[in-house]
C-alpha cells in the first residue's frame, strides 16, 4: 500500500478510508477483465515489512539481541502487542531502525529480503496465523488464507 500516490492522499499517516479506496479501485479493475475470479490482488499494510514485523521472533533470528524486550526498551514500543501495519506508516523505515540497534541495515535490497526470508520458517508464519485473539496483521492473514485455499 506504501507508495507515491498513497503518500501524496494519505500524507505521512494510515489512513483506513484511503486504503479502502486503494483496494476497492484495484477490486473493479479486475472486475472488468474476462476471468476475473482467478485474480486475487492482496496488498500489504504498509508494506510486506509489517509482516516481518508481526513476525517479530524473526527478528532474534536475525540477530539474538532483537528480542521484544530489547526493542521495548530502546524504541519504547512492544512489537507483541501492536499491528505493525496499523502502528507504522513507513515499515521498511521501522525495520531499519531496528537493524541499526545492532549495527545491521534494511534498505529493501534484493539481498536483504533473501537473507531475512532465508531465516523464515513456517512455525513463524503460523504463529501469527494461529493468534486468534490477536487481530494482527490482517492483511497476511488474507494472503495466508487465500494460498491455502
Amino acid at each position: 500500500m506504501y507508495s507515491e500516490a498513497y503518500r501524496n492522499i494519505a500524507v505521512g499517516q494510515i489512513d483506513k478510508k484511503v486504503i479502502q479506496q486503494f483496494v476497492d479501485g484495484a477490486n473493479n479493475t479486475i472486475a472488468t477483465m474476462s476471468q476475473p475470479e482467478k485474480i486475487h490482488l492482496h496488498f500489504a499494510i504498509m508494506e510486506f515489512e509489517a509482516w516481518w514485523l508481526c513476525m517479530y521472533p524473526l527478528l532474534a533470528k536475525i540477530d539474538s539481541q532483537l528480542t521484544v524486550e530489547f526493542i521495548a526498551q530502546q524504541l519504547e514500543y512492544d512489537l507483541s502487542t501492536l499491528d505493525a501495519e496499523e502502528a507504522f506508516f513507513h515499515p521498511v523505515a521501522t525495520l531499519n531502525t531496528i537493524l541499526s540497534l545492532v549495527g545491521g541495515r534494511y534498505e529493501k535490497h534484493f539481498s536483504e529480503v533473501e537473507s531475512i526470508m532465508s531465516k523464515m520458517t513456517f512455525d513463524d508464519i503460523c504463529e501469527v496465523l494461529m493468534e486468534e485473539n490477536n487481530p494482527r496483521c490482517n492483511s497476511f492473514k488474507r494472503f495466508c488464507e487465500d494460498l491455502m485455499s
